[in-house]
């Protein structure tokens, strides 16, 4: 109540205003905040609207509140406000960047892929664009920006397989959720060629030739096909199977040569050739020569003469031949080495069997002997015989002769003798193999000269010295 003196009237105290304190999310920058205030009696008492310009930044700086326990309910009221107002935002962005359709993905001939999509807008920002490519587990991204369309190569894809292709936008570090897929079938192809075709030699009639797994490219593979030339200019077809070797039982010569290749079929086709592989045998010493021709024969001598024989990949340097004489019992000795294709045996014995072989060498050595060839030296004609004697009495008009064996007869026996006789000039009388003779129709009292000679398969031998005989 008011005093008498104009005072202002006393009376007890007012209490404090209450003070209330509580904290206020902040908007993000650039968005604003509605905040109502009512009193006990739920009257409207103030409405204010809060804007955060972007850059500015408030800061509070409440009472120290008598309880700390209230003060860290209300900060953690605080931060959940304002971690739920970001992520409702965050999910109302998303929702903006998820693309609804299916990107439109197609095989062009080429064969890449091409993949377009709807864009997305999301204010004034700039939205980037991820295209996820699938193959079963296998996720991979290939394109990143801000383009809505893309290209993927053909060797990112594999034939036979099927790939599915979704987008993602994002903006700063808000993603939206992928697209639905779509899914492009690349087709299959014929396989790849089979790699890494190689051979190797087992044992001395056996080759195994081996190569790597083709590629299939979508399809199974089917099976196999190895071809060769035997050097000839022409593939034939060697195997045909599902195997990745094969032994091949040929002996092959000394210096052969063979070509190999090898190619992989699927239901699409046949794939490339691989390269060829080679396959040679080393150089060896040469074949055995074919046997040796005597083409003369004479008493000390014989004349020879050979074909050359398969050089097996080295030309042959000389040739070695070998005479076997069986009465040294050395058996085959050399008797000529060097280049020639012929050569003249001298220094033989008569009327004796010899054989005579011959052998090729090269850089890699020397090669088998030829099968031997026999032949038999030619006897020589027989030495003189004794000069003719009177065998009994002498008649008027006949003489009986006789006479002795040569002591050589030349490696032959004789076959037959020759008696010559006359008084002014010899003339023959008797031709046989008696040692013996009776020459008739001579005229008495006449000086006959007379002589003898032996005859074999060596040819006539020297005439015995002349006699001299006389009819009586």
């Amino acid at each position: 109540m008011a005093s008498a003196g104009g005072d202002e009237p006393t009376g007890p105290p007012r209490p404090p205003r209450p003070q209330h304190r509580f904290a206020i999310p902040l908007p993000p920058p650039g968005h604003a905040v509605t905040v109502r205030i009512r009193g006990p009696n739920q009257a409207h008492v103030m409405v204010h609207r809060m804007q955060r310009p972007p850059g500015f930044h408030v800061h509070h700086r409440p009472a120290a509140p008598a309880n700390s326990d209230a003060l860290r309910a209300q900060e953690e009221h605080r931060r959940r406000a304002e971690d739920e107002f970001r992520r409702e935002a965050a999910r109302q962005k998303r929702e903006q960047l998820t693309i609804a359709e299916a990107p439109e993905a197609s095989l062009r001939e080429e064969g890449c892929v091409s993949v377009e999509w709807a864009p997305v807008t999301v204010g004034s920002e700039g939205v980037q664009y991820q295209v996820h490519m699938s193959c079963g587990e296998k996720e991979e991204v290939v394109y990143s920006g801000l383009d809505t369309a893309c290209e993927v190569s053909a060797d990112k894809l594999l034939p036979g397989k099927t790939y599915s292709f979704t987008v993602e936008a994002s903006t700063g570090e808000i993603q939206g959720n992928p697209s639905p897929a779509s899914g492009v079938p690349i087709p299959a192809l014929p396989p790849a060629t089979p790699p890494h075709l190689k051979s190797s030699k087992q044992g001395k009639a056996a080759l195994n030739v081996r190569w790597g797994a083709a590629e299939t490219n979508g399809s199974p593979l089917l099976h196999y096909s190895l071809e060769w030339d035997q050097c000839r200019g022409e593939y034939t077809e060697l195997y045909r199977g599902k195997q990745k070797s094969y032994r091949l039982n040929h002996k092959f010569p000394p210096a052969a040569k063979a070509c190999f290749r090898v190619r992989a079929a699927n239901a699409i086709g046949w794939s490339a050739y691989s390269d060829s592989h080679v396959f040679s045998v080393g150089a060896s010493v040469p074949g055995a020569p074919a046997p040796p021709c005597v083409e003369g024969v004479g008493v000390t001598w014989a004349c020879v003469r050979w074909d050359p024989p398969v050089d097996h990949g080295s030309p042959v340097s000389s040739y070695c031949l070998e005479l076997d004489d069986p009465h040294s019992g050395y058996g085959f000795c050399p008797v000529h080495q060097g280049e020639g294709l012929s050569y003249r045996v001298s220094g033989l014995s008569r009327a004796s069997a010899y054989r005579l072989r011959v052998a090729a060498s090269n850089e890699k050595g020397s090669g088998p002997h030829s099968q031997p060839v026999a032949f038999t030296t030619h006897p020589d004609t027989p030495g003189p015989p004794s000069a003719p004697v009177l065998s009994g009495r002498a008649h008027p008009t006949s003489l009986c002769l006789s006479w002795q064996a040569p002591v050589d007869d030349g490696g032959a026996a004789v076959d037959c003798y020759v008696v010559e006789l006359g008084v002014d000039g010899l003339q023959p009388r008797y031709t046989g193999p008696d040692l013996t003779c009776t020459v008739e129709h001579l005229r008495p009292g006449h000086a006959y000269s007379c002589r003898v000679s032996a005859h074999s398969p060596g040819g006539q031998g020297k005439w015995s010295r002349t006699a001299t005989l006389k009819t009586p």
